[in-house]
């Protein structure tokens, strides 16, 4: 029996929900993340602002701009658009929509990123993902991301063989699959 997105969904957050040893497992993810030759070499990263059992971006957008690299992170705008704004700290942050952590002062920056972290609850072998169901990275990567090497964090349980993606889906470049 085939499930749709929203069956999807809702497995894949219950299967997030319940990784045991979850910061072991997110720090041997962020270690592959920043040895990718791409990774290394980019100044401008789009990253978002994890929450929930999501994979925990926190300790690396603090990496990044301790590093001197420019972090850009999402902040979503009415009528389902959203625009990138440069942070300079985790300060930078408050509680927003959803009580995601997002900026206080959201200025929008139309910089080209070398570098996006794309979070998503499903992935397929074509690089394919199924977010939260609200197009905001499809839109996004159609708008400003097109350029950028997409990257998403897949643990092991969300990696299926397809998706069947819709004409306005828009795979990542690559996956870091949980060994």
């Amino acid at each position: 029996m085939k499930m749709n997105k929203k069956e999807i969904r809702k497995q894949m957050l219950q299967q997030r929900d319940s990784i045991s040893d979850k910061q072991k497992v997110d720090d041997e993810l962020l270690k592959e993340l920043e040895n990718l030759e791409e990774f290394k070499n980019s100044k401008n990263f789009f990253v978002y602002v994890s929450f929930g059992s999501e994979f925990n971006t926190h300790k690396l957008i603090k990496d990044l701009l301790e590093q001197g690299k420019k972090v850009y992170v999402p902040y979503v705008k009415s009528k389902g658009q959203m625009i990138a704004v440069e942070i300079k700290s985790m300060d930078d942050l408050a509680p927003g929509a959803y009580g995601i952590l997002e900026p206080k002062n959201p200025v929008e920056s139309d910089v080209k990123f070398d570098f996006m972290l794309v979070p998503g609850l499903c992935f397929d072998k074509n690089k394919y993902r199924i977010g939260y169901g609200g197009g905001f990275y499809d839109r996004f990567i159609d708008k400003i991301g097109e350029d950028s090497y997409k990257v998403s964090i897949v643990y092991d349980f969300q990696l299926v063989d397809d998706l069947n993606p819709e004409e306005f889906d828009r795979p990542v470049d690559k996956l870091i699959i949980q060994k």
